[in-house]
């Protein structure tokens, strides 16, 4: 791992910001090949130590670290020029994708914790630097508040495991919830899924999302939703493999599933195109939460699959709402429209990018959502109506966010659309991945 990581340190120390920009992303490349042509021979898990071990399930979310970062990178080769400390940029994506990777790596709990939780600084930073607003420094304390006091029972269960169990290792954790008392291991089963839910986020608490997404930059609203989101599922993926017997109250199965209906219904009045992208991230995890407190071995690899799914796809969104605030100097629908008439093929990229995130097939989003709803459908046949509901608004929401910017007649306020070679290549290594991984979908199935 040491032969991966140290170029992509070494490549900093270039005081040439072009030539640091291409070592970095030549190392990011080389990385990500080697885990790709490394993802056919594994078969379960190989332990790289004693605290760290590469598995089927952090694998994939390593790889698609990797490749959203470089997509960062190339989104940002056009704002270097405009931000100021450039190079504390670089460092700052650098450290948080080595402390992602770190994170999904480790087995040790304490260290896993501490990754967790340092993830949040890089983000934070981004924000509070880079935002646009001034209301940057309230996000950032909402994000920080909600997530640090939701985490606080997963340190303290982690310190009362490490002393019972006389160990730190994820292994060792599975003999000592299974050894409790029914009442007092359920107990702790919920205080440890609290941080992973927070950090989802579950329905009631995910309003530091849409306001950490608002005033973010591009970059830092792609590793926010692609990557930040995949941290709880991560995480609750986990405990759910050490602990077969854990159950879920059927409260927090209801709530997730419930809210995820309830915000996609509001996501069709929103008209800020940044803030419906932040709440459709809410209804797709609120529909994997769901399908995966019902500790199902499906459930489980339904999830992979979707997290995969909605990283590409929210970053995608995210990245093409900022070309067009680019072009129009506003995030508002109402006044991004006449995209059709000024720029068909910009206009058939967002349909491609819409139409993923709202399960187009064939790509992997409707194998995923389609896989969530059957394990869903295991616990009761009652929740078929709401499942009903849920897919009818994602429905609604995507196709009207695709009318109003497309098909509506264009104001003349607005400036032309336009789009380099870069920024199409930047969306087609977003969309073309979830077509493609359709088809190699026999690793998880």
């Amino acid at each position: 791992m040491m032969k991966l990581i140290l170029p992509m340190t070494i490549s900093l120390t270039f005081f040439n910001m072009n030539m640091n920009i291409i070592s970095l992303m030549t190392s990011l490349m080389i990385m990500f090949m080697s885990m790709m042509m490394y993802l056919p021979s594994m078969y379960w898990s190989n332990f790289l130590s004693n605290i760290f071990m590469l598995d089927l399930i952090n694998l994939p979310l390593i790889m698609l670290s990797i490749w959203i970062t470089i997509m960062m990178m190339i989104t940002m080769t056009k704002m270097m020029n405009k931000y100021k400390n450039s190079m504390k940029l670089m460092w700052l994506m650098s450290l948080m994708l080595m402390f992602l990777m770190l994170c999904f790596l480790s087995m040790n709990l304490i260290m896993f914790y501490f990754l967790f939780e340092s993830i949040l600084m890089p983000i934070i930073m981004m924000i509070m630097i880079w935002g646009y607003q001034p209301e940057r420094m309230n996000a950032s304390l909402f994000m920080l508040m909600y997530t640090l006091i939701a985490s606080l029972p997963l340190f303290m269960m982690i310190l009362i495991l490490s002393h019972t169990n006389k160990s730190n290792s994820f292994m060792m954790m599975n003999l000592m919830l299974n050894s409790m008392y029914s009442i007092m291991n359920n107990i702790m089963n919920h205080m440890m899924m609290l941080a992973f839910m927070m950090k989802m986020p579950m329905f009631l608490i995910h309003m530091w999302l849409p306001k950490a997404h608002v005033e973010a930059p591009v970059f830092g609203s792609m590793i926010l939703a692609a990557i930040l989101l995949k941290l709880g599922g991560y995480g609750m993926i986990r405990m759910f493999m050490l602990n077969q017997n854990m159950k879920i109250s059927l409260i927090f199965i209801s709530m997730s599933l419930w809210g995820a209906v309830l915000i996609s219904i509001m996501c069709c009045r929103i008209l800020d195109m940044k803030i419906l992208i932040a709440y459709s991230s809410i209804t797709h995890m609120g529909i994997m939460m769901s399908s995966l407190m019902n500790n199902f071995y499906s459930s489980m690899k339904a999830s992979m699959i979707m997290m995969i799914a909605h990283g590409l796809t929210s970053s995608c969104l995210f990245v093409f709402s900022n070309y067009m605030y680019e072009s129009t100097f506003s995030r508002n629908m109402l006044l991004n429209k006449g995209m059709l008439m000024l720029n068909p093929k910009m206009s058939l990229w967002w349909f491609l990018s819409i139409g993923v995130s709202m399960a187009m097939p064939p790509s992997l989003s409707i194998i995923a959502e389609m896989m969530l709803m059957m394990t869903i459908m295991k616990m009761s046949l009652m929740v078929m109506f709401s499942l009903f509901m849920l897919s009818l608004n994602t429905i609604i929401y995507s196709m009207i966010m695709f009318l109003l910017t497309s098909h509506s007649k264009f104001n003349n306020i607005n400036n032309y659309y336009y789009m380099s070679s870069k920024n199409y290549m930047v969306i087609s290594m977003h969309v073309i991945p979830c077509f493609m991984l359709s088809m190699m979908i026999y690793y998880y199935i």
